[in-house]
């Protein structure tokens, strides 16, 4: 797992240099090198060898990675990057966090593009102390313009983010994907999720801290903001533009058999639902 987000946190910093600078003037090689002597390491191979020994201090590293208001951090870009100045480096901080990067407009596009090639959506930057569900949930609001101010979206976003971290984070499922959050946000597909989490509950999220914390939040959708919109359309749209076919009803398996276990997938639980429905609305 560190690996994987060394490698991407890696592809969004010579992203963002280029960015910044209007020009590529870091090798990918040189990024990897920088990148591992911003978390303390000689150079890029010395980093993978110790967190492919499992090094607690690589590990630790990667994921509390760097602070741009070292002046140390700065000392180490210069030695890549001699003309670069502090006010530049902070931009290169913000623009390699996701979460952050939406601060710059021309940004965006860029951004989109590096997020459709992130297989497993933890591996975006995270800093130790940090929520990766809050900040897919912020990523996603974000993205959709404006829709930060939304109760309903946010509340349901971190529903779904909450729930798919627990499960990869026990190692029931493999990853976390736009398609499977694209698709548990729809209406109706929500709604199944809510069944599953006050049906089962304990045998559904281990984590008692978390359950708590998702209860809380599918109460507040229940009860508190009936009248807003989940922006289902808005959602839609951003889902497309992150490489999710929307044609697609159906969770990875590894999600769908893990949320719909007695069923084996979504569509059987629809199905299924589908039945009892027709039974109660037309008893024989």
């Amino acid at each position: 797992m560190s690996n994987s987000i060394l490698t991407t946190r890696r592809k969004f910093l010579i992203h963002a240099v280029s960015h910044v600078f209007g020009e590529k003037l870091i090798s990918g090689r040189n990024a990897a090198d920088l990148y591992a002597n911003l978390l303390g390491f000689k150079n890029n191979n010395i980093l993978n060898y110790e967190i492919e020994r499992k090094k607690s201090i690589a590990i630790s590293a990667v994921q509390s990675d760097w602070n741009p208001f070292d002046a140390h951090i700065l000392r180490i870009f210069k030695q890549y990057l001699p003309e670069i100045e502090s006010h530049q480096l902070f931009k290169i901080d913000q623009l390699s966090q996701p979460k952050f990067a939406l601060v710059d407009g021309d940004w965006r596009p860029r951004l989109v593009s590096l997020l459709k090639g992130v297989s497993n959506l933890l591996e975006l930057r995270y800093g130790a102390k940090s929520e990766a569900c809050s900040e897919l949930a912020f990523l996603l609001i974000s993205l959709a313009d404006g829709q930060i101010y939304n109760n309903k979206a946010r509340n349901r976003l971190f529903i779904i983010c909450s729930v798919l971290v627990h499960l990869e984070k026990t190692k029931k499922i493999s990853a976390i994907r736009w398609l499977d959050i694209a698709v548990l946000y729809q209406p109706q597909n929500f709604q199944f999720l809510l069944d599953h989490i006050y049906g089962y509950q304990d045998e559904f999220i281990s984590d008692h801290a978390v359950l708590e914390e998702v209860l809380r939040y599918a109460d507040k959708d229940y009860c508190t903001f009936m009248e807003d919109d989940s922006a289902f359309e808005v959602f839609q749209h951003l889902f497309v533009e992150l490489g999710v076919d929307i044609a697609v009803s159906e969770l990875s398996d590894d999600v769908g058999k893990t949320i719909f276990g007695n069923f084996g997938s979504l569509g059987a639980y629809k199905a299924r639902y589908k039945s009892e429905m027709e039974g109660i609305l037309n008893p024989k």
